[in-house]
């Protein structure tokens, strides 16, 4: 699980198809995003959990900046690298330590 934190943006797109299926190549099962996405109907048809605050159609610039492995703080939760993150179609919760099956 990929968490991005972009400020609750919706000015722009921060992950569209393509960013996407790299993520699926590196093995990333799904996406939180603290912004916005595009390509929604191709998103919906790629083996990747995606949660956004929207969608918009404008992309973002590659400016690459940004951080790796930080703490974040968005929706009244603190992302903490390292914990768990079990996602459904109710909502998301966070652990520490993995849960049990």
């Amino acid at each position: 699980m990929l968490v991005v934190d972009g400020g609750g943006s919706r000015r722009c797109a921060l992950l569209g198809d393509r960013l996407a299926a790299i993520a699926m190549e590196r093995g990333i099962v799904g996406l939180i995003i603290h912004g916005c996405v595009r390509d929604t109907e191709e998103l919906s048809r790629m083996d990747i959990g995606v949660l956004a605050l929207g969608k918009v159609p404008l992309r973002s610039r590659k400016e690459g900046t940004g951080a790796v492995g930080e703490p974040l703080r968005f929706a009244g939760v603190d992302w903490i690298p390292g914990h768990h993150v079990y996602v459904d179609e109710d909502g998301v919760v966070l652990f520490p330590q993995k849960m049990e099956e």
